[in-house]
């Protein structure tokens, strides 16, 4: 008989509660089924996006299937003294502090860290490309702001990225290729300390974009994602994820009072990347 151990309301269709069993099948309960929890009222009165806990008292349910989907059929009697487990609920400062105490060590001259962001075709590595690129010193000051014309400029209407991003082929037409602009960009950003909003992806893409051209790939020393950090600062505890909210850079910016941000610019973005993580160090007020 399976067993619940878990159970999630959706937060996006909050009619739906996502049971987990034990043994990592997953039963989904709508609100017209909710009587079979009669004996469990909390579950009825959970909000959108939270989580209860059985670990302890697992709810012993049963289930038949139907179209590859479990669905219940009925739920045990409650056991007398069965009430959800308590999960982690972290003192915010102890990360709070982390987060301060990481940006002042990022934004430390002495690091001498470039913060750099990446525009692309779209997201695959083996078919997408970089389209554009902004670096920013240590000091805020815009280093390289430039569009790359890419190999197959009619491969931006295969993607939505003109829609995320705003660059169309026409704006490519006349800017230099990615070969042409390798020897700066290997100048400020290859032996550096790197800061990103999710770097991984822009490392991963502009690897790619150099391997496409046979050209070496640029070297980190260090790469730094401001993006859990920001969590950690802001410190909006996600029950579901089990921690901290992640923050688009928008949100982000939006937060710490950035308000003229332009988003899905790469040199915008850099920008407002090196000064969120400014007013980190400063201790600054989300």
């Amino acid at each position: 008989m399976p067993t619940i151990i878990r159970i999630e309301r959706d937060a996006n269709k909050p009619t739906m509660w996502r049971c987990k069993t034990a043994d990592n099948q997953t039963v989904n309960v709508f609100d017209n089924q909710l009587d079979r929890f009669h004996a469990y009222p909390e579950i009825g009165n959970m909000q959108p996006g939270g989580v209860l806990h059985w670990r302890s008292f697992p709810i012993r349910v049963q289930t038949f299937e139907k179209n590859g989907y479990q669905n219940l059929s009925g739920v045990d009697a409650r056991p007398d003294g069965a009430c959800p487990d308590q999960p982690l609920t972290p003192d915010h400062r102890l990360v709070y502090d982390r987060a301060i105490r990481w940006a002042k060590f990022v934004t430390n001259d002495r690091l001498n860290v470039v913060t750099w962001d990446t525009e692309t075709t779209g997201l695959d590595t083996t078919m997408d490309e970089v389209i554009s690129v902004g670096i920013v010193d240590c000091t805020g000051a815009v280093l390289f702001d430039s569009l790359i014309r890419p190999s197959n400029v009619a491969a931006l209407s295969a993607t939505n990225a003109s829609e995320v991003n705003g660059i169309t082929a026409d704006m490519l037409t006349d800017a230099p290729t990615f070969p042409e602009v390798y020897g700066e960009l290997k100048a400020y950003l290859d032996g550096r300390f790197w800061l990103g909003y999710n770097i991984a992806f822009d490392a991963k893409m502009l690897d790619a974009t150099c391997l496409r051209y046979d050209l070496a790939p640029l070297l980190s020393v260090g790469q730094h994602d401001a993006t859990p950090f920001v969590a950690d600062f802001v410190g909006q505890w996600d029950e579901g994820k089990g921690g901290y909210k992640y923050w688009k850079l928008a949100e982000a910016a939006e937060r710490f009072g950035l308000t003229d941000f332009a988003a899905h610019n790469a040199a915008a973005d850099a920008l407002a990347t090196w000064q969120v993580v400014q007013r980190m160090s400063e201790g600054g007020s989300e």
